[in-house]
This record gives structure tokens, C-alpha cells and sequence, in this order.
């Protein structure tokens, strides 16, 4: 990566060279680095190549602060790709969902759903096994509470999305 960027004869890094560097120093284990991957992810940005910016970059790291439990951390990386114009995916909301699940809770998860729903993003699977997880955190065990969330979240879509009971 270094020789691409500093190289007149190296190809420069393309969006796949930052998404797959941030992915892999993102991954729990030894080899993590999540301030490597923010410097990497800062650097793609400043060649102001619109090209090389991606979803799929920011997708890692927003899930392993998500899961290190830096959430605000999480929000304003979101915040920031969604201020430079890239459009937020099913999956990095999904692991912000699963981050408010961990800590039960709902209403975080209610507000995501929302902002899902005013950027044309229908749930999917895991979308809904999040949700569950946050009602349960808050204390909402039955199966008649179950039922009745996912009513209340096939209510945020309209037939033209698919929504969770389906």
C-alpha cells in the first residue's frame, strides 16, 4: 500500500485496495488496527478521487467500533460518509442496530429503522434478528411482544419495500 501511494510506477490504490486494507485491519485478532484503518480511510479521502470512495470501505470499521462498543464513534464515521456523498448500506446499519441491541436499546434501534426507511433501505433478516435483540435487552420477552414488533416495523414499509415479516 505505502509503494502504491509513494510510486510513480506502482498503480495507486483503487476503492478494492482500501475497502479490502480497512477490512482486514478491522477484523478482530492480532492484527487489528483501527486507527490504521481511520488513517487509510482519511487517506482515501484526501486524493479526492470520488471513485475510490466507497461503501464498502467504511463498512468494517463502522462494524468493529460498533462492536468494540463505540457507538458515537460509529455514528459520526456515518455521519461523515453521508456528508461526502456515499450512500450508507443495509449492512453498516445493521451492525449500528446491533451495537444499540447489545445495550437494549430500543429507541436507538427505533430512530435507525427510521433513518433506514428515509433513505430507501429495506431490512433485511438481520435487520430484523436486531431488533428482536434490542426489545429483549429492554426487557420484552414474550413472544406476543415479538409479534407485535414486527407489526410495528412491517408499518415503516410500504408494499414497494420488502419489510421485515416477509
Amino acid at each position: 500500500y505505502k509503494a502504491m501511494r509513494k510510486s510513480q510506477h506502482h498503480p495507486k490504490p483503487d476503492s478494492f485496495t482500501y475497502a479490502t486494507l480497512i477490512s482486514l485491519l478491522s477484523r478482530p485478532g492480532p492484527n487489528q488496527d483501527l486507527m490504521l484503518a481511520h488513517e487509510i480511510l482519511t487517506d482515501m479521502h484526501e486524493r479526492r478521487d470520488k471513485k475510490v470512495w466507497s461503501a464498502y470501505a467504511y463498512g468494517p470499521l463502522v462494524n468493529a467500533l460498533s462492536k468494540a462498543g463505540e457507538i458515537e464513534a460509529a455514528e459520526r464515521l456515518i455521519q461523515t460518509m453521508n456528508a461526502r456523498g456515499i450512500r450508507s448500506n443495509v449492512v453498516i446499519y445493521n451492525s449500528l442496530l446491533g451495537a444499540h441491541a447489545r445495550k437494549g436499546d430500543a429507541k436507538a434501534c427505533a430512530k435507525i429503522l427510521q433513518e433506514m426507511k428515509n433513505n430507501q433501505l429495506a431490512p433485511n433478516a438481520v435487520t430484523s434478528m436486531e431488533i428482536f435483540n434490542s426489545y429483549e435487552g429492554a426487557g420484552y420477552h414474550t413472544a406476543l411482544s415479538a409479534v407485535d414488533t414486527m407489526d410495528r416495523l412491517a408499518e415503516l414499509w410500504d408494499g414497494d419495500h420488502t419489510h421485515p415479516r416477509a
